[in-house]
């Protein structure tokens, strides 16, 4: 079994959470996944990656969620 770690509109839709506070749980997470060797996945819809309306700035969180996942080893 393989579970994901979060859904990008989690924090968006439900927890109305900003670009910025998402990535910082978003490392947490990580971390938390990373600590016990665990495999960390995620959901990304396609939508949420264009920048636009509501989803501004969530590119570069899906970019910055990326880019620290592979500096956490």
């Amino acid at each position: 079994i393989h579970p994901f770690a979060f859904m990008e509109g989690t924090f968006q839709n439900y927890m109305q959470a900003s670009p910025t506070d998402s990535i910082q749980k978003i490392k947490e997470l990580i971390d938390e996944v990373k600590a016990v060797n665990g495999t960390f996945s995620m959901i990304w819809h396609n939508h949420t990656l264009s920048n636009k309306g509501c989803w501004k700035g969530w590119r570069e969180v899906f970019e910055q969620t990326i880019v620290y996942g592979k500096e956490v080893e």
